[in-house]
């Protein structure tokens, strides 16, 4: 399948700093997420989990806030004022972030109560661990 080029982004040193991070976090985390174990192989009972629980991890990840920082750093979005659009910046990132986790959370506690083999499991953790790969290898592709 042949995507083309993506669409040259005029950024700054700055954002294409962000983005060259952000990216090379992303190629970090398929092996670790396509190998995890599975929770049939790695638990005999429930795992208990609460929405508290979940929430805070999901807000106390810094590759996602450097993710879509990176997102917003080539953007200005408050022109006249480099602190309000920082600030603008910030806020719309914690509250992308927040909507995403909640989503993510109420999606989890529904697949949670679905019973797979290991088999499908790891296939699921493949299958995510490859498309994380292949989003970062593309988005990588625009810098050069």
């Amino acid at each position: 399948m042949a995507w083309g080029k993506p669409p040259s982004l005029p950024m700054s040193l700055m954002a294409t700093t962000l983005f060259l991070l952000s990216a090379l976090a992303l190629l970090g985390t398929p092996g670790p997420i396509a190998m995890s174990p599975v929770p049939a192989a790695t638990q005999t009972g429930e795992a208990v989990t609460t929405f508290t629980a979940g929430l805070l991890l999901g807000i106390s990840n810094p590759k996602a806030y450097l993710g879509f920082m990176t997102l917003f750093a080539s953007q200005t979005l408050i022109s006249g004022s480099h602190a309000a659009d920082a600030l603008f910046k910030w806020l719309l990132t914690v509250a992308v972030i927040l909507v995403v986790d909640i989503a993510w959370l109420y999606v989890g506690a529904r697949l949670g109560r679905i019973s797979l083999s290991a088999r499908t499991e790891r296939y699921i953790n493949v299958a995510l661990g490859m498309t994380i790969l292949a989003v970062a290898l593309y988005s990588i592709r625009a810098l050069v």
